[in-house]
């Protein structure tokens, strides 16, 4: 959990706020909470901060730019066209939409779904059949899933089948090589019958 959901959940959010009224106790275990979030480095230079809302202020002046630069650029170059699962892709689409939507620029389902609809393969004309016939991100994420299921079915089929068939032509090649019953052999192989070796 991040900090601002930790210091909402223990109830001290209002700590980080300008003016506030709260406690000196519950400014204490915001502080706490804050800090408790931050590299050795960083504990040590804001060691003699000693206000949960001046702490929130500098830190977010400091990193937030930052972050949203680096949240923004992300959005613009996932591509789900580059990504072997749809899970992982979902994985980060989501954590890119939650960081911009933590500074303010929200992405809505209708955003995700473009996101996603522009960036499948042309090639992959199942999934952009079923993305052009999809309203929400959520619907589009489940016929994806599914689509990328039967194709790994279909590609442990063929596996197997070319398995099987790499064996049946080796089993081919064997009994062509062994002489019929009665068959002259050549004076440079013969067959041990009770090894079953070829011996030149």
């Amino acid at each position: 959990m991040n900090t601002s959901g930790r210091l909402k959940l223990r109830g001290v959010w209002k700590c980080t706020k300008w003016d506030n009224d709260t406690p000196a106790c519950e400014r204490s275990y915001a502080l706490k909470i804050t800090k408790d979030k931050l590299c050795d480095d960083l504990k040590m230079m804001y060691s003699y901060i000693n206000d949960p809302h001046y702490l929130w202020y500098t830190l977010n002046n400091r990193y937030s730019e930052m972050f949203l630069h680096k949240a923004e650029k992300e959005w613009r170059e996932i591509k789900f066209q580059n990504y072997e699962s749809v899970n992982k892709y979902d994985s980060d689409l989501m954590r890119i939409a939650y960081t911009l939507n933590l500074f303010g620029e929200s992405t809505t389902n209708r955003d995700k779904l473009t996101k996603t609809r522009e960036t499948i393969h042309p090639s992959d004309a199942i999934s952009l059949y079923h993305a052009s016939k999809c309203t929400t991100y959520f619907d589009l994420l489940d016929k994806l899933l599914e689509i990328e299921k039967k194709k790994k079915t279909k590609a442990e089929n063929i596996k197997q089948f070319d398995e099987i068939l790499s064996i049946h032509k080796l089993r081919q090649e064997f009994d062509l090589s062994i002489p019929e019953a009665g068959e002259e052999q050549t004076e440079w192989t013969h067959v041990d019958n009770e090894l079953d070796l070829f011996i030149e």
